[in-house]
């Protein structure tokens, strides 16, 4: 079964630490940044690495502090 988390980070950081509790090491991990206006503009960015911590976690790191949102998605049993 296939199971998903989504992350806001609102205060801009270069380290983003996501407990998502999907219970496995096997995630992948997709981050946006969203601007404001009227339609916002996302843009889907890639971070410098995405470190799985462990089972229930994982850190997303960027060069420079950001804010957005990561969707993690994991094959949980």
């Amino acid at each position: 079964m296939i199971g998903a988390y989504n992350h806001t980070q609102s205060s801009p950081s270069t380290t983003w630490t996501v407990s998502h509790q999907l219970g496995t090491l096997d995630v992948t991990a997709d981050a946006i940044l969203a601007y404001g206006g009227s339609p916002a503009t996302v843009e889907k960015i890639m971070p410098l690495e995405i470190v799985v911590v462990d089972t229930n976690t994982v850190k997303i790191l960027f060069s420079s502090a950001q804010t957005g949102y990561v969707r993690i998605v994991g094959e949980i049993n």
